[in-house]
């Protein structure tokens, strides 16, 4: 019998929603949700809708964004989706409620 451990969303703290002049290579910031050990970010162009960014598992809760990833005046969104790890088949690593909003940003002019 698996115990259900479901993981709840992060709490994103910084770049915080619709800030602007942000770094292009920002530390995005978040708050570890409960049972929440490991993240995985995903940034997308907020303009065109498009994914360009898909982090590998993290086990912090911050991650710095890679150089030549964002552009100057850019408009990009960012969420975090936290998961536990502990391999149970019923539950999986990543739940429903495991997924932050996206928060959007712009970027240096």
């Amino acid at each position: 019998m698996f115990l259900d451990k479901k993981v709840g969303s992060a709490k994103i703290d910084f770049p915080t929603n619709k800030a602007s002049n942000i770094s292009k290579t920002p530390i995005l910031k978040w708050q570890a949700p409960e049972n929440g050990q490991y993240y995985q970010v995903f940034i997308k162009d907020n303009w065109t809708g498009k994914s360009i960014y898909s982090s590998k598992t993290l086990n912090k809760t911050e991650f710095k964004v890679p150089d030549k990833l964002l552009k100057n005046d850019g408009w990009y969104a960012w969420k975090v989706h936290a998961k536990d790890m502990d391999e149970t088949i019923l539950y999986g690593d990543f739940n429903a409620g495991s997924l932050s909003e996206y928060h959007s940003f712009t970027t240096l002019p």
